[in-house]
């Protein structure tokens, strides 16, 4: 009885801990052209995983030319990257070269050089509880 007692003790206590640390981050984005399809939010955790493989991802419904989306995340280093599937095929429309045919944006706004900008331009840091990421679409 006491080794159980002990260890309801410890798993309450590391639950406890692990959501004490959890913060609520929302995303702001701005400049829908149209109000349909879906908003695809990649959120990345590392600067090896940028761009290849979410550490969490999200979809939601675009009904206005603005969207607020918020999560919950412990604290941590991120970067977020999103685009406007319009036509709801799961899928960032491409054009000649490869060039986004449908509009996506980055955290911190941040822009690259032929292609996608670098994690470092990209990241942020989440610490307290509330913070708003703020991104405008590119056309």
């Amino acid at each position: 009885m006491k080794r159980f007692l002990f260890f309801l003790s410890l798993w309450l206590f590391l639950s406890f801990t692990a959501t004490s640390t959890a913060k609520t981050l929302t995303i702001v984005v701005n400049g829908f052209k149209e109000n349909k399809g879906k908003l695809m939010i990649g959120i990345y955790n590392s600067d090896a995983t940028f761009m290849k493989k979410t550490f969490k991802g999200y979809a939601a419904e675009v009904i206005d030319t603005s969207l607020e989306f918020s999560v919950e995340l412990p604290e941590g280093e991120y970067a977020i990257s999103v685009y406007h599937d319009a036509n709801d095929n799961n899928k960032l429309d491409t054009g000649v070269f490869g060039i986004p045919s449908e509009a996506y944006g980055f955290s911190n706004n941040a822009k690259g050089y032929v292609g996608a900008p670098s994690y470092e331009k990209a990241k942020f840091t989440l610490t307290t509880d509330n913070l708003v990421v703020r991104i405008n679409l590119i056309d």
